[in-house]
């Protein structure tokens, strides 16, 4: 009996050390996930993909690796004093019981907002939820103005959480972009996807720009389409929720809102196939990489706010993609790119009131 512990023994330290070698692992490779999180090279890129696996892996094993601890042995005296315990608070409650009516239940309508979410004041004259349809299909939804916080403490470049005031309402895209639409504006589908009802990727912020372009030319309204900026983008993502994603805090059910690296299958897919947020707009989380006007740079007191155009810096992308983690999708997550690649697409804003910066 005493061989057979000493055995047992020496199987648990064997078992924690390797704990601790894989958790020393997998934090390197987390490391060395950030580090590549806004690498462009396809090779670098492909790089990501297998350290993310490798990352599931690992934590799939210290999963395998976990012991359940010996229960603490108690004397019975303790287990004595428990049991007047509960006989004393049973007499205790059985007393309240007495003095108070049993409650009706009440019927409350049934939202699908978190319990933690902070709501979003809204001006009782806006219409929200109104849809306009263009002249090649897309249709928008109109986002109420209001007031939010922007960004979390996840990441650096989220930081920090600060207040921004959306002072006009605005219509945005309910769908991203999809390769039907850029095809009867461009002339061409440069997807690696391919699918009418797919969101159009491998564009750049400048195709983007010449998409916009043709779009207002067409349709004869100036200015009035556009990419959001990022705190537009932010604040139609979060739709009056202040949690992780529109849906709230937990990552099992973001399969339900978004194509992402757990459930695509190493592809895009049709826009509006998971749930809408709150305003009613699909695929905020995941399928593509969307385009903003802003720059990808620390949040300042306007700079995520306005559209600066025509500088030559790195545009902001916003959502995720269908080969993000869960974390990538959150509504505060940042991103850039500098090219074109099969991660990025965009929605665009139709915009009531419009001032160039």
């Amino acid at each position: 009996m005493a061989k057979q512990r000493e055995e047992e023994l020496k199987q648990r330290n064997l078992t924690v050390e390797e704990q601790r070698k894989q958790q020393a692992a997998l934090e390197a490779l987390q490391k060395q996930i950030a580090n590549l999180k806004h690498e462009t090279d396809e090779k670098q890129r492909q790089k990501l993909i297998e350290l993310q696996q490798e990352a599931e892996r690992l934590k799939r094993e210290q999963e395998a690796l976990n012991i359940p601890q010996e229960p603490e042995k108690k004397s019975s005296s303790v287990f004595v004093y428990i049991a007047i315990a509960i006989v004393v608070l049973a007499v205790i409650l059985k007393e309240k019981n007495k003095e108070k009516p049993t409650p009706q239940p009440k019927v409350e309508e049934v939202t699908k907002q978190s319990p933690t979410a902070k709501p979003v004041e809204i001006p009782k004259k806006t219409e929200q939820g109104k849809i306009f349809t263009n002249s090649i299909g897309m249709e928008f939804v109109l986002i109420p103005a209001g007031s939010f916080q922007m960004g979390s403490n996840e990441y650096d470049d989220e930081k920090p959480v600060h207040n921004v005031k959306i002072d006009k309402e605005f219509y945005l895209g309910k769908y991203e972009v999809t390769q039907k639409q850029y095809q009867a504006i461009m002339g061409n589908n440069p997807s690696h996807f391919k699918g009418e009802n797919h969101p159009v990727e491998q564009v750049s912020w400048n195709d983007a720009q010449e998409f916009i372009k043709k779009l207002n030319e067409k349709e004869g309204k100036g200015n009035k389409y556009r990419l959001p900026s990022e705190a537009e983008w932010e604040y139609a993502a979060r739709a009056n929720t202040s949690t992780k994603w529109s849906f709230g805090d937990n990552e099992s059910d973001l399969k339900n809102y978004a194509w992402y690296g757990a459930n695509s299958d190493s592809k895009t897919h049709e826009v509006g196939q998971k749930k809408p947020n709150g305003f009613g707009l699909f695929d905020m989380h995941g399928n593509v990489w969307e385009w903003t006007c802003s720059d990808y740079e620390k949040y300042s007191e306007s700079n995520h706010i306005k559209c600066l155009r025509y500088r030559n810096v790195n545009k902001s992308l916003r959502g995720g993609s269908w080969n993000s983690f869960a974390d990538y999708c959150r509504s505060s997550s940042r991103n850039y790119f500098s090219d074109r690649n099969h991660y990025d697409g965009f929605r665009l804003v139709l915009s009531l009131f419009f001032h160039d910066s």
